[in-house]
């Protein structure tokens, strides 16, 4: 009896991380982690690379030169840069999906033939288009004013009233300096900063423009932007996934009185323990009686689920709110959960993710093998290695790195099997948490004292300590195998 008590303080995982979902082929090895699209403002793409010549104008793009001549987003030419101005050269900036217009050269003065400009300085002596009357303080015939005029009637203009359209810029032209006239022009290419969002330009390549659904770019706010069952309200659709039962593998979790033959192998008692909360709803209320809810939940929620792409994120919680009985139920999320994200790897062919026999000592299939998960017709998952803080029965533990792997049961799944998580925490870690004063028999002690090699642990002649992923540091390597099955969602 008093063992169960001990091990009733492991029972009550509420850690909580997410998974980003990201595609391999089967050509792939395993534990790459190629990563979807993602822009300069950090919008993920729909699915896919941008790329110039994709016929999309993505981030750090001016135009695409796929979208053809007079269509929103197609490449400039010398001819479509036309600011009817005749005292600017029309030219082209930039080469490909970079090209803009550039007005920057000015026409120079000439006597040869008329090109409807007098440049600034010109006269008539230096310049064809330059009035010989122009300039000599009165509006002659052909004038709307004189340049000698500096104020009143006759005075030229000198600027242009601005319309308050942030889209359009007007320019005083002056191609003939008796003549003024102003011209607007529509601004087509996506500038940063301009107060102005052009025509087809979005918040991915445009600092100016906002967030909007249903444009085909994936912008500040948006999961996603098709038309698909996957992606509604450009928000992708969540599935989650309730793990059905977790199992200890290793490391061995014991107790002794300091001799070999007084050591206590408890870790058995310990999945039991876990595996019934699972099911059971014993706990909740606040004079501990059940409370409708399932004791223990853990989920794995993707967004959406793509077992072969690469879109998407999701968000593994090792808390969540489903209804009892299991494993048929529904869940919502907990509101104290927030999740963590890390990289994941599907797989079409070979192991996900194999244990390392050097992590730990032989096997006991009497209490736990730890998973290897390996694709077969559905395919496999496996993550990133990130670092996980759990809390179990209230006291934070904290992984320098951590795994997850999976079969997937079908396409679609409606569940994953023969997964396996691992975990390694140092042994300074394990000496660090300090086990609640109530804790029967170990109470106010290290973890360690749980875990054999340490000072701490009284069982003699084992010694779980393996280095960890550094090289140098001492810790234990922790497996846990779980089966998740799909549930309905309540939550975002």
């Amino acid at each position: 009896m008093k063992k169960s008590r001990v091990l009733m303080s492991l029972v009550s995982l509420t850690a909580t991380g997410s998974l980003v979902v990201v595609a391999c082929s089967s050509d792939d090895q395993a534990g790459s982690s190629p990563t979807p699209q993602v822009d300069a403002g950090g919008n993920q793409d729909s699915g896919g690379t941008s790329a110039c010549g994709d016929g999309v104008v993505g981030a750090g793009e001016k135009c695409d030169t796929k979208i053809a001549a007079g269509k929103t987003g197609a490449c400039p030419t010398v001819a479509a840069c036309d600011d009817d101005d005749p005292c600017t050269v029309n030219a082209v900036s930039g080469a490909a999906c970079s090209a803009v217009c550039d007005y920057s050269a000015k026409v120079t003065a000439t006597t040869t033939g008329k090109d409807q400009c007098c440049p600034a300085g010109a006269t008539a002596a230096t310049d064809s288009d330059c009035s010989a009357n122009c300039g000599n303080g009165k509006v002659d015939t052909g004038e709307t004013c004189d340049t000698k005029i500096t104020s009143g009637t006759g005075a030229c203009q000198t600027s242009c009233t601005d319309d308050g359209d942030p889209c359009t810029t007007e320019t005083l032209v002056t191609a003939d300096p008796c003549n003024p006239r102003c011209t607007k022009a529509t601004i087509t290419t996506a500038k940063d900063g301009d107060q102005c969002c052009p025509s087809g330009a979005t918040a991915a390549n445009d600092s100016d423009c906002s967030a909007s659904c249903g444009n085909g770019t994936v912008e500040a706010g948006e999961d996603c932007d098709e038309t698909s069952d996957a992606c509604q309200n450009c928000k992708w659709v969540p599935t989650a996934f309730r793990f059905t039962s977790l199992t200890v593998a290793e490391p061995r979790l014991t107790f002794g009185d300091g001799t070999p033959q007084g050591c206590s192998d408890i870790t058995i008692a310990v999945n039991l323990l876990i595996n019934n909360s699972f099911n059971d709803d014993k706990n909740g209320l606040a004079d501990g009686g059940p409370d409708g809810k399932a004791d223990l939940s853990f989920l794995l929620v993707a967004r959406p689920l793509d077992q072969t792409g690469s879109r998407g994120t999701g968000e593994f919680l090792s808390k969540a709110i489903c209804d009892a009985p299991t494993p048929s139920t529904t869940c919502a999320p907990d509101p104290g959960t927030t999740g963590q994200a890390s990289a994941v790897t599907n797989q079409s062919t070979g192991a996900c993710l194999t244990p390392n026999p050097d992590y730990f000592g032989t096997p006991d299939a009497s209490v736990a093998v730890p998973n290897t998960p390996t694709a077969g017709a559905a395919g496999c998952f496996a993550s990133a290695g990130r670092k996980l803080d759990l809390t179990i029965s209230g006291i934070p533990l904290t992984f320098e790195t951590a795994r997850i792997s999976a079969e997937w049961d079908a396409n679609p799944a409606t569940g994953m099997t023969n997964g396996v998580i691992e975990a390694f925490m140092s042994t300074a870690q394990a000496k660090a948490i300090i086990l609640p004063p109530d804790t029967p028999l170990v109470g106010g002690q290290p973890l360690s004292t749980l875990l054999r090699g340490t000072s701490e642990n009284t069982c003699v002649g084992v010694d779980d300590q393996r280095l960890g992923p550094d090289g140098t540091t001492m810790g234990y390597w922790f497996y846990f195998n779980f089966e998740a099955q799909k549930v309905a969602w309540t939550g975002n």
